[in-house]
């Protein structure tokens, strides 16, 4: 089977910016982040622009931006454009199912999927739990006959998923019913978060253009509760155990982030419809012109 490239870009410039590249698919929008959500007018030009398959990403929708996201959405039914819909949201993934258009396909992003082992200190976690429930958290939340029978009612054609264990059973899992797998390359989401990281790390109470950079967090430190309401002494109290039990993490826009320390053929030999990548590199064609 080939497998399809995927690039996603947060922003119009970097999509046109590949609008050319050997790859598959463009993908643009955000998995986590409303104000990452291309204009009408931003989707029209890449169309013009490229004969790449385009995905629209979109995350999960607060109440505030409801009303502009289903507009987003009724335009496109409007100009009938054959386009992917990642939705991180189920409401969102209703709305959509309800309009019965066969011209967008429904893929499910990773905010809906989740699992343990994409805790960094999940060891601890599950140290007292059972091998099945062991292999069960670890699993992605949708390995189970409901789940699978209602994404399938619900006309979600495949799925992007973090690289989990067991990659090879859930994969399969999926495709018995007829469910693709995408996989994110190099980076497992560890959590999303309400309030943006970015806006706190650059102090800035609008959004920052690094806000889709990798920004590295160390943790070294442990609290240690104040003995005194007034004291001069800090809460944080360097620890080796600290940095040895933590891992090193990344935060991108308003996601927490682990790097998955695996090879591009790692990836290439699973059963995948494609791989999405926040940037082309060269070196996936090699692998891809091999396996074929």
């Amino acid at each position: 089977m080939s497998i399809k490239k995927e690039v996603r870009v947060d922003n119009y410039q970097d999509a046109i910016k590949y609008s050319n590249q050997n790859i598959d698919i463009i993908s643009i929008g955000s998995e986590c982040c409303f104000y990452k959500i291309p204009t009408m007018k931003q989707l029209l030009s890449l169309f013009v622009n490229t004969d790449k398959e385009i995905k629209l990403v979109l995350p999960f929708i607060s109440q505030q931006h409801l009303q502009s996201t289903l507009d987003l959405i009724h335009e496109i039914i409007h100009c009938k454009l054959s386009i992917i819909i990642v939705v991180n949201d189920y409401g969102i993934l209703n709305y959509i199912m309800k309009q019965q258009t066969s011209y967008i396909k429904l893929h499910i992003g990773r905010f809906l999927d989740w699992s343990y082992d994409l805790i960094p200190w999940n060891s601890n976690i599950l140290r007292d739990e059972t091998k099945a429930n062991k292999e069960y958290l670890t699993s992605s939340v949708f390995i189970h006959k409901k789940k699978l029978e209602f994404l399938k009612e619900s006309n979600v054609v495949a799925v992007e998923l973090n690289m989990l264990k067991d990659m090879e059973h859930i994969i399969k899992k999926f495709l018995e019913y007829n469910i693709s797998v995408f996989i994110h390359y190099k980076y497992n989401v560890v959590a999303y978060s309400r309030a943006c990281p970015n806006k706190r790390l650059y102090e800035n109470s609008i959004c920052n253009i690094n806000c889709g950079e990798y920004n590295k967090l160390k943790f070294r430190k442990k609290w240690m509760p104040k003995k005194e309401f007034n004291s001069s002494v800090s809460a944080y109290k360097d620890d080796q155990k600290v940095s040895k039990l933590f891992s090193v993490l990344y935060v991108k826009n308003n996601m927490v982030l682990k790097e998955k320390p695996m090879e591009i053929a790692d990836y290439i030999h699973l059963n995948v419809e494609g791989i999405i990548l926040d940037e082309y590199i060269k070196e996936i064609d090699d692998f891809l012109e091999v396996s074929e």
